[in-house]
């Protein structure tokens, strides 16, 4: 009875590995939509990753009901692989736990593409909020609230002292 649930541990952890490597490969489109700004691959992508998030999620549920069901068969609390290795010394246990630690390594690529993606996000978002700031002149309203803009002299001017202009690299 064991044997079979560790063999759909197994499986169940090649799977996730497969999923991430996918992942991995959505998120490479995903920075290359972001670099080119192609907001219509950008959805596409996303949707796709969204899947994957789904997909993946289900098999971390099973992931953590086999470990579960595993721990409760001799009533030895297996809390991780390595557990897993020493309470069960079979040729599959070994498998599993080297089908771990490539998912280990994996998930580290994740969380590398995964923050670059979201520095290029962040990145993306300042530039249109300082480009908004910088045409609407939001930081120079006064208190009607109405929004200032750039006259022909490519500045902006409050009392006489320049505040701001369009020519002044410090903006």
């Amino acid at each position: 009875m064991w044997t079979e649930k560790l063999d759909q541990l197994k499986k169940v952890i090649e799977q996730l590995t497969n999923g991430y490597e996918q992942y991995i490969e959505i998120a490479k489109q995903q920075r290359y939509a972001l670099v080119n700004n192609d907001m219509e691959a950008l959805n596409l992508v996303n949707r796709e990753l969204d899947e994957f998030s789904q997909m993946i999620a289900e098999l971390e549920r099973n992931r953590i009901y086999l470990m579960g069901q595993l721990g409760e068969v001799d009533g030895v609390e297996i809390v991780n692989v390595k557990d897993l290795v020493q309470h069960y010394d079979h040729p599959t246990a070994h498998d599993i736990y080297d089908a771990v630690k490539k998912l280990k390594n994996i998930l580290v690529e994740v969380r590398k593409s995964n923050n670059t993606n979201h520095s290029l996000i962040q990145n993306s978002r300042e530039f249109v909020r300082s480009t908004m700031a910088l045409v609407t002149g939001y930081h120079t309203r006064e208190k009607s609230n109405k929004f200032q803009t750039y006259g022909n002299t490519g500045s902006i001017n409050s009392n006489k002292k320049q505040i701001r202009t369009l020519y002044n690299k410090e903006v």
